[in-house]
């Protein structure tokens, strides 16, 4: 094998390792993505039971 060979095998395996690096990078973004939006969709839901409980007590005191 020559010399070439050998440095062009390194750079290969290089590549490999940033590209495994790049993934559990972007796995990580993306699960971080997907808990930022469940947080989102939960102090949505939360935010329309208190509209709806304000609408409720409103209308409770208005009989």
């Amino acid at each position: 094998m020559t010399l070439s060979e050998v440095v062009n095998l390194d750079a290969r395996q290089r590549a490999v390792e940033l590209m495994k690096l790049n993934a559990k990078r972007q796995t990580k973004q993306s699960k971080s993505a997907q808990s930022q939006l469940k947080i989102q969709k939960a102090r949505a839901k939360v935010q329309q039971a208190q509209q709806e409980l304000i609408l409720a007590i409103r209308a409770a005191n208005q009989t």
